[in-house]
């Protein structure tokens, strides 16, 4: 535009100009018309006696040049995640503030397709199921993480929002429980000798059961009265199916091998250390004969290994109970769970028997003990009794593979790093980094002195934020939501402390617990609910609740939590008194320790 008054030409810029060089963010481009005289600004001066000049100037010829912006550099928030099929979390990207005079032009994962994924040390291979794992979706803002299979793990997606910072975010979701010492998946039987032999053994290091003694948690497979055909991923009794009334049983033994010049073909071949417990069994109908489904029996035991003769199993056993409501199938991608009036369960309290009938090829069953077990037993159970009457008929022969348990010791975190880049709306680009750290699922989540997302599982989770502005997601479950006595130690009444909880569920059981952040609102006596006024105050913007929390009762808040997507306040007619009474009544804050 040209004033005319002045003669001063502006040059306003509308929209992001493309800069080539996504490589240098001060690249210039300067404004050169097609062709000549195409934008051309032309002066006419006149004198008082109206002699008169003109001149013009060739404004697309160089004039104007415009600098490119870059974005700036970004930190994604890292995560804690349990380590269950079901945990996922919710984590600020930090793209908003960040993105520059160009705008967003969008987030995406910086790799390789089928680059296989390790741990943060770069050398230790991150696994489920005993199988490596690969990563997909390099180039777009949707990372998954699967077997060589195809069976997917976990899967990372990218969120960015340059507009609402609240909305910044990137999501995590775990499909499968990835190894971390906690557990074990059989699922390749290959170092063990084909055909049929009186037992196998599997070590869990995947190599022959002679070529270590190290302790190693190992699985001993016998069938009763019968000998043990092995395929590569599969396990049958005497040939490729286990048929009707046969059964395969497998003992978690440590330190499996041969037993002197003795071999798989010999009965009662080997010898071992001992047993060790598991927590829950599973297995995976790897072949079921012709188009049908099959019926299978599940027994578990302890065993004595104190008596003087550890090879005779049936004898040295002790039957345990099963929980038939922990019973899952999931369907062949073996994260889908299938719907549970496609299968029928029975728990024989009698004999202690599981019956799961209706399991078709692909499908996984698992099931917890009610205690710890050593060793379970797998039985066709097709024309065998059903407790329910009459017999279990029409059932298909099948092969057996996929074993798996969890352990009762602890397991260990697994942390992980995974490059992202963020582009401006011209192609420039700066390269960040997302920490993620899966961490055993023993229903306690603790966060770092840093920012954190913590994401728990579909189970009951207690999530600890501790230092820091905190995201944290329970997930399905009955969750609590705890700070300790310093937490708040960081905030000021100008920057107080502030955590969000993305999924509190006000009408379910899930709890605040404030009893070791509050200071003085115990009387001796019992809760005084009137005295939590003074360190209580609960605003709402029709959409989320933000509790406003002075530690000592004194007026000074140092701490916020955001509840997302919940009005405590039902729209500002509640008073702090009547939502603290609420809350108290129905147990979701908990401030008395």
């Amino acid at each position: 535009t040209v004033n005319p008054d002045t003669g001063v030409v502006s040059f306003d810029q509308l929209n992001a100009i493309w800069h080539g060089d996504s490589v240098n963010p001060d690249d210039v481009e300067t404004l050169t018309m097609a062709s000549a005289g195409d934008l051309l600004i032309r002066a006419t001066v006149t004198d008082a006696d109206g002699d008169a000049d003109t001149a013009d100037v060739n404004l697309g010829a160089g004039v104007f040049s415009v600098r490119d912006d870059g974005p700036s550099s970004f930190a994604p928030m890292s995560s804690i995640v349990a380590n269950a099929a079901s945990g996922a979390s919710v984590a600020s990207l930090d793209v908003f503030g960040n993105t520059g005079a160009d705008g967003l032009g969008g987030t995406v994962f910086v790799g390789t397709d089928g680059a296989q994924l390790f741990q943060t040390d770069g050398s230790t291979a991150v696994t489920s199921g005993g199988e490596s794992l690969f990563m997909t979706g390099f180039g777009t803002n949707v990372l998954n993480v699967e077997t060589a299979g195809g069976t997917s793990v976990m899967t990372i997606t990218l969120n960015p929002n340059a507009d609402q910072e609240s909305d910044d975010l990137y999501t995590v979701e775990v499909h499968q429980k990835i190894d971390d010492g906690s557990g074990f998946i059989f699922d390749d039987f290959s170092a063990a000798p084909a055909g049929n032999n009186q037992w196998i053994g599997l070590d869990s290091d995947g190599g022959d059961i002679m070529a270590d003694i190290n302790d190693s948690e190992d699985l001993l497979i016998t069938a009763p009265g019968d000998e043990v055909n092995t395929s590569s991923a599969d396990l049958g009794v005497a040939n490729q199916w286990t048929d009707g009334g046969e059964s395969l049983r497998l003992d978690f033994v440590t330190d499996l091998r041969r037993d002197g010049a003795s071999d798989e073909m010999d009965f009662q071949g080997y010898t071992y250390d001992g047993h060790y417990m598991v927590s829950n069994f599973s297995m995976k109908m790897v072949q079921v004969q012709g188009s049908g489904s099959s019926a299978v029996g599940f027994r578990i035991y302890n065993f004595d290994d104190t008596l003087p003769n550890k090879k005779d199993l049936a004898a040295g056993s002790t039957s345990v109970a099963i929980i038939a409501a922990s019973v899952v199938v999931t369907a062949a991608d073996g994260v889908t769970p299938v719907n549970p009036s496609n299968y029928d369960v029975i728990m024989d309290g009698a004999t202690n028997t599981l019956y799961v009938s209706g399991l078709e090829q692909g499908q996984t069953v698992s099931f917890d003990g009610a205690s710890t077990f050593e060793a379970v037993e797998i039985i066709n159970v097709n024309g065998e009794s059903n407790p329910e009457g009459g017999n279990f008929s029409g059932y298909q022969p099948f092969g057996a593979g996929g074993f798996g348990y969890d352990s009762p010791v602890a397991g260990n975190d697994v942390p992980m790093e995974f490059d992202i880049a963020l582009e401006d709306g011209d192609g420039d680009s700066v390269p960040g980094t997302i920490g993620l750290t899966v961490t055993p699922n023993d229903g306690v989540i603790m966060g770092t002195a840093g920012d954190d997302a913590l994401g728990g599982a579909n189970t009951d989770d207690t999530l600890i934020g501790g230092d820091g502005n905190d995201i944290l997601t329970g997930g399905d479950g009955d969750d609590i939501f705890l700070w300790q006595e310093n937490d708040a130690d960081g905030g000021t009444t100008e920057n107080p402390i502030i955590d969000t909880i993305t999924d509190f569920n006000v009408s379910g059981n899930d709890t605040l617990d404030l009893s070791d952040l509050l200071v003085g609102e115990h009387d001796g006596t019992g809760m005084n609910a009137d005295n939590l006024v003074d360190y209580l105050n609960f605003t709402s913007d029709g959409t989320d609740t933000v509790v406003h929390i002075a530690p000592a009762g004194d007026g000074n808040v140092t701490q916020e939590i955001i509840l997302q997507d919940v009005d405590l306040t039902s729209g500002g007619t509640l008073s702090n008194q009547d939502i603290i009474d609420t809350l108290v009544a129905s147990n979701n804050l908990n401030t008395d320790s």
